[in-house]
């Protein structure tokens, strides 16, 4: 079922510490040339379902319309745990609610010596190809 995306900030998000956070970071970003100045900047957002990054996504779709933001949601699912398809749909379900695109962008971890490291490097190639 699609429900149309929230149109209001509830107030305990116009209130949230991550939200102004991430408001001073970005104009902090701006003020230094490393953002476009001029039209929207293009935001693609990795989002793996915890609390963390669904707090960064939730603080730039709030932002999205002050900041000129053109958002984009990407969750890379490792495909190391059986329950990760599901997580990614969740977030894809999230991004969809506020109105935005998500990819989900399944991976093949190689084998090898520290699964996190793998991991890691195999997400930044899938979000970099993703981003471009």
């Amino acid at each position: 079922m699609h429900t149309a995306p929230p149109t209001e900030l509830p107030a305990l998000l116009r209130r949230s510490a991550v939200l102004q956070a991430v408001r001073a970071r970005w104009q902090e970003l701006a003020e230094n040339a490393l953002l476009i100045k001029e039209g929207n900047a293009r935001v693609l957002i990795a989002c793996s379902g915890g609390p963390d990054s669904t707090a960064l996504l939730l603080a730039l779709w709030a932002l999205r319309e002050p900041l000129r933001l053109e958002l984009r949601v990407a969750c890379v699912d490792h495909r190391l745990r059986p329950e990760s398809a599901d997580e990614a749909a969740a977030v894809c379900e999230v991004a969809q609610r506020l109105g935005l695109a998500c990819e989900r962008i399944a991976v093949e971890v190689p084998p090898g010596p520290s699964r996190a490291a793998r991991a890691r490097q195999v997400r930044y190639e899938a979000l970099a190809q993703a981003a471009a």
